[in-house]
């Protein structure tokens, strides 16, 4: 009878539009109170697979007059954000534990709902540490849950769709002292297979002051087993064309005791919006994303820790998640090595290498890899 009450909640909120009426006394008395039903909640009815940081949710048609979320074993605070409410647990629950999901609202004819679910196997010790090198994970950036600023994960998911951000700790990591060194790269689809794109150096997850890959002067990424913290640290993204700098960028997840994925992670930075300026003006003016977001959203620009000016947004997501990408392991690579790539007619192209080349002689004064040689 559970089931089937959740269901009908869950599946078919399209019955909202005709099921509900309100109830007029001859006398002209006030309305009858419709009774809210629920059209999403997390977790859902026996999931097995609930992560054990997440929070629990439910959101209605309309708002109850009140409603009550409890977990059995559990303790939090209850919030709300419309008709969507929210028991922040205190802590985490327990890893492969089932729990009691008991959520209660008024007015209601179905009020309580209670079910059982379960927390998946992340939050043990990963079963193999040593194993986390050369495993290369996808991080789904695009589905991210921005919250910082608020209004803004729409604008920045539209430009993520296609995105390949790729992560993998690497053979320096020591996990005896906590340490990971890690190495990022951008991905490209080659037929069903997602590859290292070998036109875009990597990203510098971990790297120290001179810029090398592998060198004694790299700031790790902690180690807490099963999660992992890297920053604070800068990237520069090409996105849809156009590179996006962040600066102070710090990423964290937790690590599936074998490996699979990466979930609960949290990502942080400062971005420099006139990455966007080019999306949302015609010749690409600068300052055009700033005047965008004070436009539509209210949100001021900052300033950039570079002293560019006031162009910079601090960003906050998280619920990512990342898949690992089965016998992908990623090379390092130099901004020199897309440019011998172009001269020497291999598969990098004139659009590759324009960036480095910001004098348009020739002489790729962008890339000082090259320079130096």
């Amino acid at each position: 009878m559970l089931k089937r009450a959740l269901l009908v909640m869950l599946v078919v909120p399209w019955v909202l539009n005709t099921a509900c009426s309100h109830a007029v006394d001859d006398d002209d008395t006030t309305e009858t109170p419709e009774n809210p039903i629920i059209l999403a909640i997390s977790p859902t009815l026996d999931q097995t697979d609930f992560f054990y940081e997440s929070d629990a949710w439910v959101q209605f048609d309309t708002e109850p007059d009140s409603v009550t979320i409890s977990i059995e074993g559990a303790t939090g605070s209850q919030s709300q954000d419309g008709t969507v409410f929210t028991f922040d647990i205190d802590g985490a629950l327990e890893s492969n534990s089932t729990y009691t999901l008991t959520v209660e609202w008024a007015p209601s004819e179905d009020s309580p709902l209670s079910f059982e679910f379960s927390t998946g196997p992340h939050g043990d010790l990963v079963t193999d540490e040593t194993a986390l090198v050369d495993t290369t994970f996808e991080i789904d950036l695009a589905s991210a849950n921005f919250v910082e600023p608020p209004g803004i994960g729409s604008i920045i998911a539209s430009q993520l769709e296609g995105f390949h951000l790729l992560f993998m700790p690497t053979d320096e990591s020591d996990f005896d002292a906590d340490l990971l060194h890690t190495l990022g790269a951008l991905g490209v689809e080659d037929g069903p297979n997602l590859v290292q794109d070998p036109c875009s150096g990597t990203l510098p997850f971990t790297y120290g002051n001179d810029g090398e890959y592998g060198t004694a002067d790299d700031v790790p990424a902690e180690w807490d087993d099963p999660r992992f913290t890297v920053g604070p640290t800068d990237l520069a993204l090409a996105i849809q064309g156009t590179e996006a700098h962040i600066d102070d960028v710090f990423l964290s997840g937790v690590v599936h005791p074998d490996l699979e994925d990466i979930r609960g992670m949290v990502f942080s930075g400062t971005l420099d919006t006139r990455a966007l300026d080019g999306l949302l003006s015609d010749g690409g003016e600068e300052g055009a994303a700033c005047d965008f977001l004070v436009d539509t959203l209210g949100i001021s620009c900052e300033p950039c820790p570079s002293g560019a000016g006031d162009f910079c947004l601090d960003v906050l997501a998280n619920e990512m998640s990342a898949e690992e990408v089965p016998g992908l392991v990623l090379e390092p690579l130099t901004c020199a090595d897309v440019i011998d790539d172009f001269i020497a007619g291999g598969v990098c192209t004139e659009e590759d290498v324009a960036d480095y080349d910001t004098a348009g002689d020739g002489t790729y004064a962008g890339c000082p890899e090259w320079v130096a040689r």
